[in-house]
């Protein structure tokens, strides 16, 4: 088994079934691919705002940030215990 970090599937090959992954242009041969991607974050503008940012707009149980005036997405916040809820902006 290999495991690649970091790479790039480019390509698949084979003769009517998988036989290759092409990766970074390297061929490995394979009978079974798992590819997993993940996304990044842009919190600039929240950030810019003054809001909390943590790998994602922190807010409490209700999706609300520590400005009362915005409350977020639940896909675009990072999960914050209800209990850890952030102070009000001053």
């Amino acid at each position: 088994m290999t495991i690649a970090t970091g790479t790039a599937v480019t390509g698949f090959d084979g003769n009517g079934q998988l036989e290759q992954v092409i990766c970074d242009g390297l061929r490995l041969v394979a009978d079974l691919v798992v590819v997993g991607v993940g996304a990044i974050p842009n919190s600039e503008l929240a950030r810019a705002a003054g809001l909390a940012v943590d790998n994602g707009i922190v807010v409490d149980g209700q999706f609300r940030t520590q400005d009362p005036a915005i409350q977020r997405h639940r896909r675009l916040r990072q999960p914050v215990a209800p209990a850890a809820r952030p102070a009000p902006a001053a």
